[in-house]
């Protein structure tokens, strides 16, 4: 067969990037892994094409061989896609029953009860915003900085600038990314109501990283607010207080500390990284 007649096959969009990727391989006698399409002979039926090649060089430096298989994919490539399709007909409906939850609260809380219904509409973002993003990451891990980004889009013209970011990178299981999610949106909405998001020279750093020890080691998460209205220790308990203390301790097995000192809020989660961590990483 001719190198024409193979090329002649893969599909024209990919046509260009492959004859690119193969003739470099061959150029510096290394080794590439492609997909592209291909037409069947006989009908216009595409299909999925992975393939790996390997050159090598003769004593003078020049490309003496070049060996490799093409394995037909269509059939992974086929149930990947029914998967993602299915993942997205399941989050569409989910989000639409959220939306009747919403529709629900509005409707029976009437204009009394205003505020506990707009409070309750922005807990339900949260949790539709955590689910976008497991969605995007077909329910497998999520990067921690992804999550804290989606829960801090109201705020993402302030990251970089007020609010800081920083850790190791930690891929969380799709239990902890809603857990967390939840946290950073009560912890969010508390700074900018009371606290450094409240004025306009306030300040929060979001932190973690996975601090070696026993076994696997521990997950450290800290959010520290500074320069914003003096802080006052609230006189009660409320639904916030649960998700950021109760709820994650329970859910990820952590230790919840939290200083309400004058000079800015604190709040730390340390629980063991294998409560927070996608096991398949």
């Amino acid at each position: 067969m001719k190198y024409s007649d193979y090329s002649g096959r893969v599909h024209p969009d990919d046509a260009a990037e492959q004859d690119a990727v193969l003739k470099d391989t061959v150029t510096r006698c290394g080794t590439s892994t492609r997909e592209f399409r291909i037409r069947r002979t006989g009908g216009n039926k595409i299909r999925h094409i992975r393939a790996v090649e390997i050159a090598r060089a003769d004593l003078d430096g020049q490309t003496q061989w070049v060996v490799g298989t093409n394995l037909d994919v269509t059939e992974q490539k086929d149930r990947d896609s029914h998967v993602q399709f299915l993942m997205g007909e399941i989050n569409h409906r989910a989000k639409n029953l959220l939306a009747v939850v919403m529709s629900v609260a509005h409707q029976t809380g009437g204009g009394a009860n205003a505020e506990f219904v707009r409070k309750f509409s922005a807990r339900i973002q949260s949790l539709s915003a955590s689910q976008d993003i497991l969605v995007a990451n077909k329910w497998t891990s999520v990067a921690l900085e992804n999550l804290v980004r989606a829960q801090l889009d109201h705020f993402k013209d302030l990251i970089g600038n007020r609010i800081t970011l920083g850790g190791d990178t930690v891929y969380l299981s799709p239990a902890a990314v809603q857990t967390i999610g939840m946290a950073l949106h009560e912890l969010t909405t508390n700074a900018s109501k009371y606290g450094a998001l409240s004025n306009d020279s306030g300040r929060v750093a979001i932190t973690w990283q996975h601090e070696p020890g026993e076994a696997s080691g521990r997950f450290v998460m800290n959010w520290n607010e500074f320069d914003g209205p003096s802080v006052v220790a609230p006189q009660r308990k409320g639904f916030g207080s649960t998700v950021t203390g109760e709820v994650v301790r329970m859910s990820l097995g952590a230790r919840i500390t939290t200083d309400f000192s004058s000079t800015g809020f604190s709040w730390q989660l340390d629980c063991p990284i294998e409560n927070v961590i996608d096991r398949g990483e």
